[in-house]
Order: structure tokens, then C-alpha cells, then sequence
């Protein structure tokens, strides 16, 4: 019996979120990001534990999402447009950066292999992007780094009624599921279905 290990992770994927509310949710058809190098997500809970009579009576821990940071190496600048961070003048191949990201909601997906090759697809649907950075850089021509970006933001729940904040899909040992598995986690999304 396999184990669920993670050895790798790539194929991240952001697609805007067009409608987001109690009754409907759609997001348009995702962007790669194709040199995904690392994403931390850290939790953010909300923790109490109550006592009567010196005993512990209940631990109640609420899971209210994960701030994410997520090192992507060259992000063109198109790419940089779409998600809100400055304009692009394709003239002049300019990019003209903003201090303040105006990229809003969107739905992340991405890939987490693992030993057995049967790669795990998952979509978080509701990652509001709060910032888009460059990384630090070198003046040393012996340390040679990527030109990497860090966007940062956060996952939240999702208000739509029957949707879940995160689906994961697994590749089938016959890999007959491929197309879905890479459609699950690019293609539009529409809940219910007549949004």
C-alpha cells in the first residue's frame, strides 16, 4: 500500500474569480505560472480551550484558512498585468509596477507528486492575492539567482452553499483520468451550473 508523500510540486495555475457569493460561483479559465519554486502555507486558526473544574471540557479549533507565500521565477510581464500589479506597455516593453495589488480573488490549483507517480491535482477557490514582489537581489556574479517574484495572500472559505473551499484529484494508476485531472485545475469553474 502506497503513502501519501509529496516529492515534488509544480503546475500552479490562478484563474480570476468572476462571482463569488452564497448562491453562485464562477471563475474564469486559469493562468500557468510555470516555474513555481516553493509555497509555505500557514495555518490560521482560531483556538480556545475551556475548563471546569480543572479539567478541560471541550478544545474547540476553528480552521479560518492559510496565509500563503508562493516564489515564482520569471513571471512575464503579461502575466504580472493580469494579476494586478502594474500595466504593461508592449511598445516600449515596459513594465510599470504599483506599490498596491489590485489582483483581487482568485482560484489556485496546482500539482503535488509524490513516489508513486500518481500526481495529487488540488484547487483552493477563494486565494485573495495581497501582494506581488521581487525577491532580494545580488550584486555578487558568483551567486547566481532567479529573477523570482513572491506573491503572497491568503486562502479563505468559500460562501457558496455546496462548494468546497478545496477538491483534490488524484491520477488513477491507468492514468485514464489525465484530462480531467489537467482540466480540474485550469478549465473555468461554474457552480452550480447556471451562474
Amino acid at each position: 500500500m502506497s503513502k501519501d508523500l509529496m516529492v515534488g510540486f509544480r503546475g500552479v495555475r490562478l484563474a480570476k474569480v468572476a462571482t463569488h457569493n452564497d448562491i453562485a460561483y464562477a471563475s474564469d479559465a486559469a493562468i500557468a505560472l510555470p516555474w513555481a519554486g516553493k509555497m509555505n502555507m500557514t495555518p490560521k486558526e482560531a483556538k480556545q480551550d475551556l475548563y471546569y473544574d480543572d479539567m478541560q471540557y471541550v478544545a474547540y479549533n476553528d480552521l479560518k484558512g492559510y496565509d500563503v507565500e508562493l516564489r515564482v521565477a520569471q513571471v512575464d510581464f503579461n502575466t504580472l498585468e493580469t494579476l494586478g500589479a502594474g500595466t504593461f506597455d508592449a511598445i516600449t516593453n515596459t513594465f510599470n509596477e504599483t506599490m498596491s495589488v489590485s489582483g483581487g480573488e482568485y482560484r489556485l490549483g496546482f500539482i503535488v507528486d509524490n513516489p508513486d507517480h500518481l500526481p495529487f491535482y488540488i484547487v483552493f477557490r477563494s486565494f485573495m492575492i495581497a501582494s506581488i514582489k521581487p525577491d532580494s537581489f545580488v550584486s555578487s556574479r558568483e551567486t547566481i539567482t532567479p529573477n523570482e517574484m513572491i506573491i503572497t495572500g491568503a486562502i479563505g472559505d468559500v460562501l457558496t452553499v455546496g462548494l468546497s473551499y478545496k477538491s483534490t484529484m488524484k491520477l488513477l494508476p491507468d492514468k485514464s483520468n489525465l484530462a480531467g485531472c489537467n482540466a480540474f485545475i485550469s478549465a473555468a469553474e461554474v457552480f452550480p451550473g447556471y451562474c
